[in-house]
């Protein structure tokens, strides 16, 4: 009766730890809001990828509101150097008809007139599934785009995926657990 009790208790700590990693995990969704104002690189990308297009504190170089830009951050223009970047792309596997638009991303001296940086984000405008990239974009005129780099899933919500990860591998752990005492009882009624 004491190994069963023990057995017990260590069945309902587990399963209680079980239960508390599924709800951070799934809980832990990193999540950003229609209409806010967002200027970190990966609530921006997160925020393209949930509503197809860029937070309200952007606005195009043709936009009325580009005179009172105080707060306001570069984005949403057409990306036009694509055929000139056709190698870049092709590492990505981006169909050619897609259409690109560029912002910037918002470094620490950011300033829309003067110093808009060298950092941009380029991001799939007419598919479902927007991809987003950033690429370095040298001060000197040339439009000579380099670093390319596709922002990933994992990059815009880190903890929430740690916590997928750690949730599904003791979930495996726990199934194994279970195997392993369900497989020690029968022994035992065999043997009894």
């Amino acid at each position: 009766m004491k190994r069963f009790m023990v057995k017990y208790k260590l069945f309902v700590i587990l399963t209680s730890i079980l239960i508390v990693l599924m709800f951070v995990a799934f809980s832990s969704e990193k999540k950003v809001y229609r209409d806010c104002q967002y200027e970190d690189i990966n609530d921006v990308a997160l925020y393209l990828k949930t509503y197809h297009e860029l937070p309200s504190n952007y606005v195009t170089k043709t936009s009325r509101n580009y005179a009172n830009s105080d707060n306001l951050i570069c984005g949403g223009d057409n990306f036009y150097y694509k055929d000139k970047y056709n190698k870049e792309f092709n590492q990505f596997n981006l169909p050619y008809d897609v259409s690109l638009k560029e912002a910037d991303e918002k470094r620490e001296d950011y300033n829309f007139k003067n110093n808009r940086g060298k950092y941009r984000i380029l991001y799939t405008a007419n598919t479902d599934n927007v991809r987003v990239f950033t690429a370095e974009h040298p001060d000197d005129g040339s439009n000579e785009y380099r670093e390319w780099h596709e922002i990933s899933d994992f990059e815009m919500m880190p903890f929430h995926y740690i916590m997928l990860y750690i949730f599904l591998f003791y979930f495996v752990g726990y199934i194994v657990y279970l195997l392993f005492m369900a497989v020690l009882s029968k022994e035992k009624v065999i043997t009894d």
